[in-house]
């Protein structure tokens, strides 16, 4: 049987039944339908680059998919193929088209997530495996309470003249913790740094001024953070970590906690009701920093990447 891929129309008939039957699984979860916000995303002019196609099984429409990448090393790939027979032939067409080398592509199923996922592995498509986590700013704990440290320390804005540090301390700390470790934007400073510029100049929303900060102690800089606002969550503005870090040199003196603190304190003091951020589960230090922080797990995603 021949599978062929075609660029998605905005007037393709068979599209529309896919996004009626999409907007049924959603009111079915009592969530509100998407598929207006999908379309809107898909034809009309976007932030990123975004690519649409509908599967054809010969001559029949058995699915869609878009993939959105928000840099050239990082993006989504969102699947609709209703019958699971199609599964295998569309995946492996999928990858044969490139969108998974040296990329890390989260994978969004609408519906037989496990088995597209099995697919990817079977691929021998390299997986990511991360969590989103969550925090509810009015249920701070204690340790957000005048901590105690036994070293002399200031707070200073993160700005865009700083990227150059930043990305050389992001690439040497994510090093240490493993993460992401075919993520070209992680391993290279110079690649690092050109992310770390257009997310100062908006690229995944506003910056964040109050809580995006460097850390210096004994008048040296050890770690900074970097906060965004997202739309997500059904919110319009959710304070979202982008990075937070200390130079490996100063690990283990308390300065991760101090620089999370602070920066938590300082969104709250913004009148957020909500935070969050996406973790990989093989980074145990992150993991740990945030779950004393009071941050809670909210599910587990998966991203691949053929390098």
């Amino acid at each position: 049987m021949t599978y062929t891929l075609h660029v998605l129309k905005k007037d393709n008939k068979d599209a529309d039944v896919f996004f009626d039957e999409i907007d049924t699984l959603y009111t079915q979860n009592e969530q509100a339908p998407i598929s207006q916000d999908i379309k809107k995303k898909l034809f009309e002019k976007s932030t990123f680059l975004i690519e649409a196609f509908i599967i054809l099984k010969k001559k029949t429409s058995i699915g869609i998919f878009w993939v959105e990448l928000t840099t050239p090393h990082y993006g989504n790939l969102t699947i609709y193929i209703p019958n699971s027979d199609d599964l295998d032939q569309s995946i492996s067409l999928i990858k044969q088209k490139g969108y998974f080398n040296k990329k890390i592509i989260e994978l969004v199923a609408m519906v037989h997530f496990d088995e597209i996922k099995q697919l990817c592995f079977e691929l021998n498509l390299t997986p990511n495996i991360r969590k989103r986590m969550y925090l509810w700013l009015n249920e701070l704990n204690q340790g957000y309470v005048n901590q105690n440290v036994d070293f002399k320390y200031t707070f200073q804005p993160y700005t865009k003249d700083l990227t150059q540090w930043g990305a050389t301390v992001s690439v040497e700390s994510h090093k240490i913790s493993k993460d992401y470790e075919m993520y070209e934007e992680m391993l290279y400073v110079d690649k690092r740094k050109r992310l770390e510029d257009r997310v100062m100049e908006g690229l995944y929303g506003p910056v964040l001024e109050s809580s995006s900060l460097v850390l210096s102690v004994d008048n040296t800089m050890v770690g900074y953070s970097l906060v965004v606002l997202v739309e997500c969550w059904g919110y319009k503005q959710v304070p979202w970590i982008f990075d937070i870090c200390v130079d490996p040199h100063y690990h283990g003196k308390g300065y991760g906690k101090l620089l999370a603190n602070t920066m938590v304190q300082k969104i709250a003091k913004e009148g957020f009701e909500i935070m969050g951020l996406a973790v990989t589960l093989s980074n145990s230090i992150a993991m740990t920093l945030y779950q004393k922080q009071g941050f809670k797990d909210l599910d587990i995603f998966y991203e691949f990447v053929d390098p």
